[in-house]
């Protein structure tokens, strides 16, 4: 199975899914269900924050997930499969300020995470495992259910938009610029119970959100997923 590395390195080359914003959902995530930020260095915490809690920003890209992380005060780390993102992501958390940060953030060559089991409180894969085959997805998920202690969010992209239908779960590679020959596999919740389906994780909330174009055809949807351990 190919990730298509070479095509990832390409698109980050020509500055594609170079996100500068936090992504709205990921904040909610951390809000809801990490630590609530109620004033300008004050939370409320629903984890236990009475200990160093590790964060790992699964396809860090340039890193600003991983960043969004550090602000709301988590020991973060971020992976990815572009050297070129990678030393984006480095000069970025340089220029927020976060001096050692850099150190953080790293190249994944292969398959497997490189951190020790329940290494991490929380992981976070923001539009990464719909980016290449199911089979692979699913080996990278018992990864992540490796390194991960606590809870997992990600997101996924659904049929759900002018080409397809909601129920299309197929994988094709993308002719459009951008991206362009990478696999884009997209998700109902069949595929999405088959990919977390002998995994330690249990759903514990979801949403489906679609966007329309009022002016054109545009159509937009991804699956937005919290899953946790066991039954903590």
């Amino acid at each position: 199975m190919d990730i298509k590395r070479s095509e990832w390195q390409k698109s980050y080359l020509r500055c594609e899914n170079f996100i500068f914003y936090p992504k709205e959902e990921c904040v909610k995530f951390l809000n809801r269900f990490v630590r609530k930020k109620s004033g300008i260095n004050k939370f409320k915490d629903s984890m236990d924050f009475s200990k160093r809690v590790r964060g790992l920003d699964f396809g860090c890209g340039i890193g600003r997930l991983t960043i969004l992380m550090k602000e709301f005060g988590i020991d973060s780390y971020g992976i990815d499969i572009s050297a070129h993102a990678i030393s984006t992501a480095k000069k970025l958390s340089r220029h927020f300020g976060y001096k050692g940060m850099e150190k953080k953030f790293s190249l994944m060559r292969g398959q497997h995470i490189d951190y020790p089991d329940g290494y991490f409180d929380l992981t976070i894969a923001e539009s990464v495992l719909d980016s290449m085959p199911f089979k692979m997805a699913q080996g990278l998920m018992r990864e992540i259910v490796r390194v991960t202690k606590n809870i997992f969010f990600m997101s996924l992209i659904s049929g759900d938009d002018a080409n397809h239908y909601r129920e299309f779960s197929g994988e094709e590679v993308v002719k459009a610029r951008h991206e362009s020959g990478t696999v884009q596999c997209y998700y109902n919740m069949e595929k999405i119970n088959a990919l977390i389906k002998d995994t330690d994780f249990k759903l514990i909330w979801g949403q489906l959100s679609v966007m329309e174009g009022l002016l054109s055809r545009y159509k937009y949807s991804r699956y937005y997923l919290v899953l946790k351990k066991g039954d903590r």
